[in-house]
């Protein structure tokens, strides 16, 4: 089983640029209802780097809002948009 492809998910991870990554995603929490997000998950993962293993936190996931073929199960390599969380 392979990466899906970068259109995935759309998403937010702290302290990164935009762009694409791939990671397992071992956690997904039950979704919540956000003021700012609406209903979303988040999910922990870990990316695969060249220096080692680094563990990642994906928020806001706006997973149930997926279609079905971009929903992903944990522990099945996927690879996802994501770009900067800036606070306000």
């Amino acid at each position: 089983m392979g990466l899906r492809p970068p259109e995935a998910i759309a998403v937010e991870l702290r302290g990164s640029t935009v762009g694409s990554i791939g990671f397992l995603p071992p956690v997904k929490a039950y979704p919540a209802l956000s003021r700012r997000y609406g209903e979303v998950s988040c999910i922990a993962g870990v990316q695969m780097l060249s220096g080692g293993p680094r563990w990642i936190r994906l928020y806001p996931g706006p997973f149930r809002a997926l279609e079905d073929r971009q929903q992903f199960a944990k522990h099945q390599p996927t690879r996802v948009r994501v770009e900067s969380h800036s606070r306000h």
